[in-house]
């Protein structure tokens, strides 16, 4: 799906409860704009940390001021994959998967809320080194994958 300007000023007050699982020393960006980031990452398509951050960092500033991202000598940054993929590792699924049925409940106007969820599986190891990631996207009140991806990332 693309994202409208006024669904990307929407999103990030969905998540601005969520306590920050980082000290405060060094943090550079706010959790909500984080998880906003990856948010409408993957309702763009995006699977995985990497597309996720390649996806925020293709962003115009536009779109970044919308987000709300940190501004710095007249440009907004983008987090790193790195800060990226911290944050969605400390927090739990549910809340973020509470937070964005919210989200989309309020602004897609769908039938069907939708529920995605990852997992890393055990012992899915690549060639690589690299562990087999899971990502589906599961419909409540059908119960019916509507996509899953597998990935190693």
């Amino acid at each position: 799906m693309a994202l409208s300007a006024t669904q990307m000023r929407s999103l990030p007050q969905y998540f601005t409860d969520l306590p920050d699982p980082h000290r405060a020393e060094g943090r550079r960006h706010r959790l909500p704009v984080v998880l906003t980031l990856a948010a409408g990452a993957s309702l763009c398509g995006m699977q995985g940390y990497k597309s996720m951050a390649e996806w925020a960092s293709s962003l115009a500033q536009a779109a970044r001021r919308r987000f709300g991202c940190r501004r710095v000598n007249g440009h907004y940054l983008v987090p790193s994959l790195y800060v990226i993929r911290d944050c969605l590792v400390r927090l739990g699924p549910e809340a973020l998967d509470r937070r964005l049925q919210a989200w989309q409940a309020a602004q897609l106007n769908s039938e069907e809320a939708l529920a995605m969820d990852g997992k890393i599986m055990k012992g899915g190891v690549d060639h690589t080194g690299a562990q087999t990631h899971i990502v589906s996207l599961i419909g409540h009140e059908s119960k019916h994958c509507v996509a899953q991806k597998k990935s190693a990332r």
